[in-house]
């Protein structure tokens, strides 16, 4: 299981985002020394970015600068490994993210729906756009991409551009627009600058999504069951509804949905009547009908499926017969039970001393051991290893000292050891309906599909457990149908394991492969060695020999080049297993569209508004278009990828790509990343006909934050992460200290720590006031 925590979820351009990869529950033969990283953009469903880190003993630790070309919206980080199971990742991870613009974009653009009424006529649902600039003029000639969501291809494969007015009217066959995939996406780009919107399209059948999950998979005739059930609208979203469940179209009892979409009810079914449940206020598509009753067979009860050391376990069965009980986590057994059923049932307690903490399952097999129903349950709910983080007060002022401890909380006098990552950041740069955490991921999240979105998933509160105990009854349901299990094959089941280890590439001459053996020379940082090719020129570059420091290029020149035509390829192995994850990539929607007009203004951060505000002053120029653009980033680095910051720091992380960067001189003194004033002492210049420049695998820098108490600097430092450590080991025997300075922002700040122990995973959080002093 790979699980990544990264230091916040909300961005900007020319923002670093800090991460660390866990690899959980590995085996010690698949030890995977790469982890792939791409930026996916949800509306295209196409990456915008991609690198690549070391990973060794499980971690992985990596930093990825967000550049100004990549425009405001909704992106996923997707991540995976160099071990395959048939050609695809064993496991990946995905970590939604958002990323605002600083300043509201010189495009002034909205989308507005013609069409008000449910079947507009001729069968065409109509939206116009409209393009100005800041002045309110309108911009001929800004092209537009329109996307519905749920199509893999644009509206239209020409480029739309809007007229004169400033204005297209895009009209779109209502055959297309169905519920779940009516999202349009529209991004309008006028002079290099990009701005997105988006808007949810009404459908002619908007039917909501309503299934019912019977305790342990089926109704049995005559025998009480309890019945989970879900709602949710076209977009997928929870709908909290009240339905009234009927019998033979005559009403017998009141159900109804929490916010979450989730909620249950008991029913006795009885072979030959029908079961539906009817929901007001959704025209006339309101009636579902509960799923096909048995005639025979077990029904089982678990009152409380968030167990602690035992669990209480309630079977019945009208017919009476032989069954098995099996405890187990689709890895390990640890129960196999024959038990007697009647219809008088029996209760079973089972101790859970020996079967590990998280989800696991009861399953009921038949006489003849096939699967006839199951339940999930949480064993050991409330046995976790807290983490306790102290700081030295509750409230700072801005550019003041911030001491920080930490420890692990052990219940006896064994002594816990863990490590963990930390970020310290600005609060309004974490959305909640987009956070990941390593305990509710480990447990939850990444074996049940499409939970409804909390702010915390394994809280202690009765609410909590409420929410939990629905989600373990519907979320983990699974019907069993034996005779299509007796179909499987064994192939089906068997993975042929790859690791990705090299990079294979071929020397050519005029575009034919040479006939002898050649050297060639590979630079990565200030190394360098050769490599021999194969007498057809085919040669494979070891993942070592790609490793290098982050933004550097790996360079490989032909040894002997007296003669022309010679050309080097690499086939990047990493490049189809991309291709085939953001293909079947499929983002969540998390929060709704407008329905009739949408203009994009949430793209701005709204984070800056406590940092200090001047007085207005008005100053007169001359217009000059080139001018009148904001700042865009530069490149102002050496050919090994040097640079020098504002505050004299080569290769700062906090100002890279910066304006008023500049490139180091040989002799001249700078501070490295710890403070300390070194000599730079030049880039080593390459051979001027270098073959073939390729990204590397990157080791990832440090953080440094910035210290007041060595550097007064005057300009103002709006950085929203003020802290972030790959890794700190802790323990329950110590205090572990550290500490970090706030920066120029006012507000609440959060302390976020994550990790693992050898037995189990670490999460933990403490919030703080920055006030100006």
């Amino acid at each position: 299981m790979l699980f990544a925590h990264f230091d916040k979820n909300v961005y900007v351009n020319n923002e670093n985002v800090w991460f660390t990869a866990y690899l959980l529950n590995t085996e010690k033969n698949n030890n995977p020394t790469v982890l792939s990283v791409l930026l996916v953009n949800d509306n295209k469903k196409s990456i915008v970015l991609k690198q690549r880190f070391v990973m060794e003993n499980g971690l992985s630790f990596g930093n990825v600068l967000i550049p100004d070309t990549i425009p405001p919206g909704n992106y996923s980080f997707l991540l995976y490994n160099n071990v395959l199971a048939t050609d695809k990742p064993i496991d990946s991870f995905v970590q939604p993210i958002t990323i605002k613009a600083t300043s509201a974009s010189g495009i002034l653009a909205s989308l507005n729906l013609v069409d008000s009424v449910q079947s507009p006529i001729g069968a065409y649902r109509r939206v116009q756009i409209k393009v100005a600039n800041k002045e309110k003029l309108p911009l001929p000639g800004a092209e537009i991409f329109f996307h519905l969501g749920g199509n893999s291809e644009a509206l239209s494969s020409n480029k739309i551009k809007t007229d004169k007015n400033g204005e297209y009217l895009l009209s779109i066959p209502i055959d297309k627009i169905n519920a779940g995939s009516n999202i349009l996406t529209a991004e309008v780009s006028y002079n290099k600058e990009i701005k997105t919107l988006q808007m949810a399209l009404p459908v002619i059948k908007n039917r909501y999504s309503v299934k019912f999950y019977p305790e342990g998979g089926n109704l049995v005739h005559a025998t009480k069951s309890i019945i989970g059930w879900e709602a949710k609208n076209s977009f997928g979203m929870p709908l909290e509804i009240d339905g009234i469940l009927y019998k033979d179209k005559v009403p017998i009892d009141t159900v109804h949905t929490d916010r979450y979409g989730l909620g249950k009810f008991k029913l006795i079914p009885l072979v030959g009547s029908k079961y539906e449940v009817k929901i007001g206020g959704n025209g006339n598509d309101t009636v579902y009908a509960l799923p096909s009753i048995l005639l025979s067979g077990p029904v089982i009860n678990v009152d409380n499926s968030i167990a602690n050391d035992s669990l209480k376990i309630r079977l019945v069965s009208k017919s009476p017969g032989k069954f098995f009980l099996m405890i187990h986590n689709y890895r390990q057994f640890f129960f196999y039970i024959p038990i007697e059923l009647n219809g008088a049932g029996k209760t079973v307690l089972i101790n859970l001393k020996d079967v590990p903490k998280g989800l696991n399952s009861v399953t009921i097999l038949d006489s003849m051991q096939r699967p006839l129903i199951e339940r999930i349950f949480f064993a050991h709910y409330d046995t976790r290893i807290p983490i306790k983080i102290l700081i030295d007060k509750p409230k700072y002022n801005t550019r003041q000292k911030v001491s920080v401890r930490l420890k692990l909380i052990s219940a006896d006098s064994v002594v816990v050891k863990g490590g963990v990552s930390v970020a310290c950041v600005q609060s309004s740069r974490i959305d909640t309906k987009k956070v990941n955490d390593i305990e509710s991921y480990f447990y939850l999240k990444h074996d049940l599909d499409d939970i409804p979105l909390k702010e915390s998933y394994m809280g202690q509160s009765k609410a909590d457990r409420i929410y939990l105990e629905e989600v373990l009854l519907i979320k983990g349901w699974r019907r069993f149908t034996w005779q299509e299990m007796m179909q499987t094959e064994s192939s089906d089941t068997v993975n042929k394991m790859q690791v990705i280890s090299a990079f294979n590439g071929v020397v050519t001459h005029n575009g034919k492969n040479v006939n002898k053996s050649t050297q060639i020379l590979v630079m990565a940082d200030s190394a360098s060695n050769f490599i021999t090719t194969n007498k057809n020129g085919e040669f494979s570059l070891g993942i070592k020999k790609m490793i290098t420091a982050q933004d550097k290029k790996i360079h490989l020149l032909l040894n002997d080049r007296s003669e022309k035509g010679y050309s080097i390829a690499i086939k990047d192995p990493f490049d189809s297993i991309n291709n085939t994850l953001v293909k079947e990539f499929q983002p969540l929607i998390y929060n709704l569209p407008a329905t009739t007009n949408s203009t994009g203004d949430n793209d701005i951060i709204n984070g800056f508004e406590h940092t200090i505000n001047l007085k207005g002053v008005t100053i007169k120029v001359f217009k000059d278009d080139q001018f009148d653009k904001p700042l865009k980033a530069v490149d102002l680095s050496n050919s090994c990828g040097d640079y020098v910051c504002r505050y004299d720091f080569l290769n700062c992380v906090v100002h890279p790509h910066e304006a008023d960067n500049r490139m180091p001189v040989i002799g001249e003194e700078y501070y490295n990343s710890h403070g300390v004033k070194i000599v730079y002492k030049g880039c080593p210049l390459l051979p001027p006909l270098s073959m073939l420049t390729v990204n590397g695998i990157y080791y990832s820098k440090e953080f440094y934050g910035s210290d007041y108490s060595q550097f007064s600097l005057s300009a103002p430092d709006y950085f929203s992460t003020i802290y972030w450590k790959h890794l700190i080991y802790i323990n329950s025997k110590n205090n572990v200290q550290f500490s970090f300075y706030t920066s120029d922002i006012t507000g609440p700040f959060k302390i976020i720590v994550q990790g693992l122990t050898e037995s189990d995973v670490i999460y933990g959080e403490k919030e703080f006031e920055i006030n100006r002093p």
